[in-house]
């Protein structure tokens, strides 16, 4: 299911076998849940699953009235996705288990290497190179590294990290090297009481060998990507090389700029404006480079104030928890990387293949600071009913 719903090989899939040319990972969903009914169980409350759809067709009116129609829904669907998926997997009664979580994540990174290499193979045959990135699921990292970390499938984990350098090199995306490094950093310094130290200094040994490996081979796999994509190179390599030194590049000068735009601009969306039409003639790259721009203006000053309040509380409390259990522990990393993607990476509110895992991510950090729930946690191990 990661691999052909929650990765750009859908695309591949449905215009090569179905001839769509439309971007509707969700047919490719249907199999899936038909086949996996009766193991996966979805609850929702029904009062709350109707006044989420009333809250996005409220949003999605204010839209149309600022903006007209337009794409709207194909951008607003997103939001659809996230607040639909944070109902479900907020409920206690659902059942999806942690095994799931873990084939989801490394399907969507198996497709994310696939469709990384497949474009660097067509970029070699151009004799223009006009595209040198290829976008994936963030979210999948770090709820496979936590997921297979956490749960003692230690073989995949290396499998999967191995498949992440792969991605860093030909994705052609550098925030892929800041989602790993920072979940690696949550993943093995967090304080909790299930990783010992010997565990962590065997895990980081052989994580270590794996970075001196491709450091010492780094000039080899750089003229390998060269040869495929001189402009994949130049992101990857040069751009991370000149980030790294005192000298800003023309992203890091042009996020700055965002933070002084927002700064200088909030006031101005106060109360909510509802969704963002997908047009370039409304700077929509802005509000994609830089998401908190788009939670500001969709649900205004104070709405993005009292849910940035609300999910705090929910990463506190759920981190808490992530002290004494592994599972709170899993979903505390990705709630982590979604608060840093907001200043980064607008796919987690607008990609049809990231946003159910925000929405998944967010609903169960918020299940884990709810009060009943902090209370079973604290009365059952870790072998009970809630693994997942």
């Amino acid at each position: 299911m990661g691999l052909f719903v929650f990765s750009n090989i859908y695309k591949l899939v449905l215009s090569s076998v179905f001839g769509i040319g439309l971007a509707l990972p969700e047919i490719l969903l249907i199999p899936f849940v038909i086949a996996l009914r009766k193991e996966i169980k979805l609850r929702v409350n029904i009062y709350l699953f109707f006044f989420t759809i009333g809250f996005w067709l409220f949003l999605y009116y204010l839209g149309t009235t600022q903006l007209g129609s337009g794409s709207l829904f194909t951008h607003s669907r997103g939001f659809l996705y996230i607040f639909l998926c944070f109902i479900i997997f907020k409920n206690p009664n659902t059942h999806f288990n942690i095994d799931y979580f873990f084939f989801l994540s490394f399907g969507s990174l198996c497709g994310w290497l696939l469709t990384s290499l497949f474009n660097l193979i067509l970029l070699s045959n151009l004799i223009e190179d006009v595209r040198g990135f290829t976008y994936g699921n963030l979210l999948s990292i770090p709820i496979f590294l936590g997921t297979s970390y956490l749960s003692n499938k230690k073989f995949w984990f290396y499998i999967g990290l191995c498949i992440l350098i792969a991605i860093i090199f030909t994705a052609g995306l550098r925030r892929v090297i800041v989602v790993v490094l920072v979940s690696l950093l949550i993943l093995f310094f967090f304080p909790s009481k299930n990783t010992s130290i010997r565990k962590q200094v065997i895990s980081l040994s052989i994580l270590a060998i794996l970075v001196y490996v491709v450091f010492i081979n780094i000039d080899i796999i750089g003229k390998i990507v060269y040869d495929f994509s001189p402009s994949t190179y130049h992101r990857v390599f040069e751009k991370t090389s000149d980030s790294m030194g005192d000298d800003m590049i023309d992203e890091d000068i042009k996020r700055i700029s965002f933070i002084e735009y927002y700064q200088q601009h909030y006031h101005d969306d106060i109360l909510p404006n509802g969704f963002l039409r997908t047009s370039p003639e409304y700077e929509f790259g802005r509000y994609n480079d830089f998401p908190v721009l788009e939670l500001s203006y969709t649900f205004g000053f104070f709405g993005l104030l009292i849910i940035s309040l609300y999910f705090l509380r929910c990463f506190i409390l759920t981190a808490k928890l992530a002290y004494y259990y592994s599972i709170p522990f899993i979903f505390l990393i990705p709630g982590a990387i979604v608060f840093l993607l907001c200043f980064m990476d607008g796919s987690i509110l607008t990609n049809p293949t990231v946003t159910p895992l925000t929405g998944m991510c967010l609903g169960k950090m918020a299940l884990f600071s709810n009060t009943k729930i902090q209370t079973r946690f604290s009365l059952f191990n870790q072998t009970s009913d809630w693994q997942d």
